[in-house]
C-alpha cells in the first residue's frame, strides 16, 4: 500500500493550526498517511496547539512533529519537511489553511492511482482571509 505523506508549515499560526489539523484528522481514506508538521520557532502559542491537538491523531496517521529550536526561514523549513518524506505522494496544507471535504484526499489519491499520466492534482480553494 502506498503512503500519502502530508506537509504542514507553520510560523506563529496559533490561532489556525487547530483547525487545519482537524481538517487532516477528518480524511476518510483508505490508505496510511505521514503527517509531517514542522514548526519554524513560533514565538506565539502555536507548538502547545500542535502537541494539544495531536493527541487526537487517528491511528492511521503516523506524526512525525519538528520544533526547531531556532527560526530556518520558509524556505529552509520546506526543504527541511520535504526531507522527511517517505510517502508515494505528498499533499501540503500551510498551517494557516484548512481542508473541509474529509474525501479530499481519497479523491485526489484514487485519481493519480487511476491516471499515470498525471502528476499533480488541485482543487478548488475559497479565501476566508478578512484581509484584502
Amino acid at each position: 500500500m502506498k503512503i500519502l505523506s502530508i506537509i504542514v508549515l507553520t510560523y506563529n499560526h496559533q490561532d489556525f493550526i487547530r483547525e487545519n489539523l482537524e481538517g487532516i484528522f477528518m480524511q476518510k481514506v483508505d490508505f496510511p498517511i505521514e503527517l509531517i508538521i514542522c514548526d519554524d520557532k513560533s514565538t506565539d502559542n502555536t507548538d502547545a496547539v500542535i502537541r494539544e491537538a495531536l493527541k487526537d491523531a487517528p491511528a492511521h496517521i503516523t506524526v512525525k512533529y519538528t520544533a526547531h529550536t531556532t527560526n530556518l526561514g520558509a524556505t529552509p523549513n520546506f526543504y527541511f519537511a520535504l526531507k522527511q518524506v517517505t510517502g508515494t505522494y505528498i499533499a501540503f496544507c500551510e498551517g494557516d489553511d484548512y481542508w473541509t471535504d474529509p474525501q479530499k484526499l481519497q479523491m485526489e489519491y484514487d485519481f493519480l492511482e487511476n491516471h499515470a499520466d498525471y502528476a499533480l492534482v488541485f482543487h478548488q480553494a475559497t479565501n476566508v482571509s478578512p484581509y484584502p
